[in-house]
């Protein structure tokens, strides 16, 4: 796996960052067998095709629950058909899972090795690092895909941050 600095130079072409809610905000982000999941994963499926027939090829994921973790596990995923595609995960500070469920830290910890790139924005947890991670993901991104439904928040503040960086935009209906 390739440990890059915060503020290292992209090796790669085009890339995409993901945004979105935590399970609290949409309970079926826990249910990988639930309708709501599989349709979401179908929508966010169709809108990274269309990105990498776009030419992109980085996918960043903050590797929070919920929409972080879904979009990480489907480039992972896609990856197996298309090897060109790399996944960043930008993690705010090593100890974002430490409190999560066992389940839940085990998942972190994959995504975590198995990523192309992992990025660790701040060597401990500060009350800051959660939006530095987010500004990092929109900086090191031509494009967001953001699962939101208007409601106010982390998302909301990252699609602002891209908006403000004129960034293409695409919005997912959770």
């Amino acid at each position: 796996m390739q440990r890059l600095e915060r503020r290292a130079p992209a090796p790669w072409g085009k890339a995409c960052a993901f945004t979105g809610h935590r399970p609290n905000k949409y309970p079926y982000l826990s249910d990988e067998i639930s309708a709501p999941y599989r349709a979401l994963v179908s929508r966010l499926r169709t809108e990274v095709q269309v990105l990498i027939q776009d030419g992109y090829t980085h996918f960043l994921s903050g590797g929070a629950l919920g929409v972080d973790t879904l979009a990480a596990l489907l480039i992972l995923d896609m990856k197996e058909e298309n090897p060109d595609l790399t996944l960043e995960m930008a993690v705010p500070c090593p100890q974002q899972a430490d409190r999560w469920p066992e389940p839940d830290r085990r998942t972190h910890a994959f995504l975590c090795e198995s990523a192309d790139v992992l990025t660790v924005i701040s060597p401990f947890y500060t009350p800051f690092c959660l939006f530095e991670r987010n500004r990092f993901l929109v900086s090191r991104s031509d494009a967001l895909i953001a699962v939101y439904d208007g409601t106010p928040g982390g998302t909301r503040m990252t699609l602002s941050c891209a908006l403000d960086e004129k960034k293409r935009i695409v919005i997912v209906e959770p």
